[in-house]
């Protein structure tokens, strides 16, 4: 699970390692040092330093324009390749640990945190940390706000992001991720019987997904007194009284409010296994075996444009899915065949295998639900039909692949909330 663990050292001397004056990267014995204009990063295993930067600062740029200013530099990051190389270096720097993959220290003003399973993952924790390490330094005097809610949430808002190597979006929310956060906010707070006051209060918790919905929520519901509550929270005020004084009482309109913006911001998307993540206005499947993701309700129509990355090509769409041994797949493939094949107990059936005529270049894959059974097309040509029932998705098999999608009168992406609060 991904959490963030703020732990004060009780050292006041920092280990420091050291990093080049330059913008470029350079290898050390163990990982590359990369300077930016506001960040000195230390980044191990495959992690891209020069794109970690690159995000790193279009977030400072969020992050100023949200808080109105930014705390002196350099900020110091360093990213492991192992929890065991992550905790070495905790233990190294001696700075206090509980749990999770990473943590911001306040006394040393800075992040450490290790790769996680997942490219999605790891830039999550990325922003998150680096979110507490601005927070901190420049609005909470490098001290804990009052509330946990509000420290944890911020934090995930900034890190539930939408990066697509150039672009940060952040306070959206992306059309897939593992730990599908509005579908866990909902049941922490069904848990709870949407007791909104007690959580507001930071009596009760409903960990990192209530957290980011809560923030999510009050931050695109009214942001200037978000960040008036936020300021106060900073000043560590009593967080119920300092939410009295901002919002007035908790009134069941707000609670009904909360719950239907969260009913109503879905992902659309369901991680059934291997690695999935939104790109810009991609999602991308990378995986050294079958991959798989569905949408939650199955449209009439879905319609792919489909992108190669990496690797040999096979990818393409999911359909008639079930349970993870029973669905049906179009994919397809480097040689410009589609195949449509079964998988059902443990085997696999081949159903059709065409060759497309087109070289490649702009490839569409379509399933639609017909009378006649589902009805399989690429680049607008039918491939064939099958009878079949169940939910229509996205695969890739062995390679990294992109898909555009477009599912009836929307695009398959989660409704993105106004993120002027972030900047």
């Amino acid at each position: 699970m991904l959490r963030s663990s703020l732990l004060y050292a009780h050292l006041s001397v920092l280990l420091v390692l050291p990093f080049p004056h330059s913008g470029g990267a350079t290898v050390t014995e163990a990982g590359r040092e990369h300077r930016t204009e506001h960040y000195d990063l230390y980044v191990e295993g495959d992690l891209d330093p020069i794109e970690t930067g690159a995000m790193l600062e279009a977030l400072h740029a969020k992050l100023t324009s949200f808080f109105g200013r930014a705390p002196k530099g350099p900020l110091r990051i360093e990213i492991y390749e192992t929890q065991d190389r992550f905790l070495g270096a905790l233990h190294r720097d001696r700075q206090p640990y509980e749990t999770g993959g990473g943590l911001y220290g306040p006394t040393f003003e800075k992040v450490w945190l290790s790769i996680q399973p997942t490219r999605a993952y790891t830039r999550q924790l990325i922003l998150h940390e680096a979110t507490h390490q601005f927070h901190f330094l420049v609005a909470t005097g490098n001290e804990f706000p009052s509330a946990l809610w509000y420290t944890e949430g911020l934090a995930e808002f900034m890190g539930m992001a939408n990066w697509d190597g150039h672009a940060l979006e952040v306070g959206v929310i992306p059309a897939i991720t593992l730990e599908d956060y509005p579908a866990r906010a909902r049941d922490a707070f069904d848990q709870i019987r949407w007791d909104l006051e007690s959580v507001l209060e930071d009596r009760v918790s409903t960990g990192q997904a209530g957290s980011w919905a809560l923030v999510h929520f009050l931050a695109n519901y009214d942001e200037r007194r978000f960040r008036d509550l936020g300021r106060r929270l900073e000043q560590r005020h009593d967080p119920g009284a300092a939410f009295r004084s901002v919002y007035g009482e908790v009134t069941p309109s707000l609670v009904a409010a909360f719950r239907s913006w969260l009913a109503q911001n879905r992902q659309p998307w369901q991680w059934r296994w291997n690695s999935w993540q939104q790109r810009g206005d991609w999602i991308e499947g990378d995986s050294d075996v079958v991959a798989v993701s569905t949408l939650k309700e199955t449209p009439r129509k879905l319609e792919v444009e489909l992108q190669p990355v990496s690797g040999y090509l096979k990818g393409g769409l999911i359909f008639g899915y079930r349970e993870a041994d029973d669905f049906y797949m179009m994919t397809l493939w480097d040689d410009r065949s589609i195949r449509v094949v079964r998988r059902l107990g443990g085997e696999w059936r081949s159903i059709e295998k065409v060759k497309i005529d087109q070289p490649p270049g702009r490839d569409v894959l379509a399933v639609e639900q017909t009378r006649e059974g589902v009805r399989l097309s690429a680049n607008g040509k039918l491939v064939t039909v099958v009878e079949a029932s169940g939910l229509v998705g996205l695969t890739v098999d062995g390679c990294k692949a992109r898909f555009r999608p477009i599912v009836d009168d929307d695009a398959g992406f989660a409704r993105a909330a106004d993120d002027g609060a972030a900047g």
